[in-house]
């Protein structure tokens, strides 16, 4: 019974917690698909591609969202014509290299600025290292091959995203605000289903029983890595729980801990493969998982 009603709490908080996320990513997404030309993405997005790979990695510091967010957004600069890779790198350095994260993660470890670094340079060089190998694997695939479009279709009539004329503005307001709502209801029909899987093992998963043990370096990474993607925490709050850990699994691992949690859990995993298509979402994942899991195990031959 008690395992019960943690789990229903566990579940009511992660989806109590996502919406406002959820309809911030589906009103800007929506406002992409309306308003940002290709003219201008072509104007924002630097030809070269360091640049522009570096400038999507620190854009988190401008448009500070959550991972619920940031997925259907990327998915919307895709479709308009931004370079998948570019795309795929905004999308996973946004949810970490943002101002509210690193204060979370500031006053969650004491103010310990180390850890603080390591976790915003590992967001930022895990991004963009993911981002240029899913560039190269993806670079001659048409974008309906990358898109999925056929997703759990909500809409109505008036929710069509067809181009059409607007006889006024309130006409074309109306538009909007429909296919927002779509994909609203679209995108919280897979954070729902993330959040009830990933709340069962929150139930489950007990961190005192973790720290009964100790483990080697290699062995508390992939555990802090799996531990990670099934609680799918808010990265605003994930540094709040990775802290009660440090003390026996470490740095690498708990930096493992909070840098793959805001790239790819088990609730965006599922909002991607809705999102995306399957070959491409299983692509991306398993990407994010060996680059991060490389990233802790290489700073684990560090003095940290």
């Amino acid at each position: 019974m008690i395992v019960f009603r943690h789990w229903c709490w566990s579940f009511l908080g992660v989806v109590i917690e996502s919406i406002p996320f959820i309809v911030m990513g589906a009103i800007i997404s929506t406002i992409i698909q309306f308003y940002i030309t290709e003219e201008v993405i072509r104007r924002i997005v630097p030809k070269r591609k360091v640049l522009a790979f570096l400038a999507a990695a620190f854009m988190g510091l401008v448009f500070p969202m959550c991972e619920c967010a940031i997925v259907p957004v990327s998915r919307s600069l895709i479709k308009k014509g931004v370079p998948v890779g570019i795309a795929i790198t905004f999308m996973l350095s946004v949810p970490i290299v943002n101002p509210f994260v690193i204060a979370s993660t500031y006053y969650a470890f004491d103010a310990n600025l180390t850890i603080v670094i390591i976790r915003v340079l590992g967001g930022i060089f895990c991004s963009i290292i993911v981002g240029t190998i899913i560039s190269y694997i993806f670079m001659n695939t048409p974008i309906e091959n990358i898109i999925s479009d056929g997703y759990l279709d909500l809409s109505c009539a008036c929710c069509s995203s067809e181009k059409k004329y607007y006889t006024s503005k309130l006409d074309k307001l109306h538009t909007i605000v429909c296919q927002a709502s779509n994909e609203f209801l679209n995108i919280s029909v897979y954070v729902i289903l993330g959040a009830l899987i990933s709340s069962i093992f929150g139930s489950v998963i007990k961190e005192e029983i973790l720290n009964d043990y100790t483990f080697n370096n290699v062995l508390a990474i992939v555990i802090m890595i799996g531990i990670s993607f099934l609680l799918s925490l808010c990265s605003e709050a994930d540094a709040f729980v990775a802290s009660k850990f440090l003390k026996n699994f470490g740095i690498p691992s708990v930096s493992a801990f909070m840098v793959l949690g805001p790239m790819m859990d088990l609730k965006n995993s599922i909002l991607t493969l809705g999102l995306f298509k399957k070959k491409f979402a299983t692509t991306l994942i398993i990407t994010i998982l060996l680059v991060v899991t490389a990233f802790s195990i290489c700073l684990s031959f560090i003095k940290v």
